[in-house]
């Protein structure tokens, strides 16, 4: 009898030995699907120091470019007897406070013009509005230039860049304001049109 006890003692103690010696897996690895973050049961400290390690999303610019359409329209006789109708004014709208921008101007010369036109240059002049003396900071660079436009005729030039917005009591805003110039091919007297973009963010009215 005293054999077989001890035995029995013998066993139970190999039986917790090799169960305490075998690895205890609490829980599968989450599925890819699952969202970053701290564990549910995490206490407060490594919750917070989680959540300030999780990637954040930047909604204040964007690798967009951010697309203007023309609102307004201009005709003016730029030379004598030459008048030209272009695509004065655009609006950018629901613009991040900061990225690129891309505007296409349409010029047409008057079937009863005197003379052919040459559009040769574009200018960005300066920006407005100014609150607390801080204007906004854009660039601005023609592709399609020089533009030559018979009587009767009508072609196009792009203008691009980059933009940041300027906090107004009315909202995020930004105006650009250009300057295309010009020539008569015959008389090589120079012209010049006025373009502006208003760069508008989310919500906020054009004037």
């Amino acid at each position: 009898m005293r054999a077989i006890v001890t035995l029995l003692v013998a066993s139970a103690v190999l039986a917790v030995v090799v169960i305490g010696s075998a690895p205890i897996r609490l829980a599968a690895a989450p599925p890819d699907w699952v969202t970053p973050g701290p564990p549910p049961w995490a206490g407060g400290e490594l919750r917070e120091r989680a959540n300030q390690e999780a990637p954040q999303t930047d909604t204040t610019s964007s690798t967009e470019t951010l697309g203007c359409e023309p609102i307004e329209q201009s005709a003016e006789e730029v030379l004598p007897g030459v008048v030209l109708t272009w695509d004065s004014a655009f609006l950018c709208a629901d613009a991040p406070d900061a990225g690129s921008y891309e505007l296409t101007v349409t010029v047409s010369n008057s079937a009863e013009s005197a003379e052919a036109v040459s559009i040769d240059a574009l200018t960005l002049t300066h920006t407005t509005p100014r609150p607390r003396g801080q204007a906004p900071s854009a660039s601005g660079d023609a592709t399609g230039l020089p533009l030559t436009l018979a009587p009767g005729t009508t072609a196009s030039f792009t203008v691009s860049g980059t933009y940041e917005l300027v906090e107004t009591d009315e909202g995020k805003k930004a105006n650009l304001h250009f300057r295309a110039s010009g020539h008569g091919l015959s008389s090589g007297e120079p012209f010049e049109l006025g373009i502006n973009a208003h760069v508008r963010a989310p919500g906020v009215p054009l004037d």
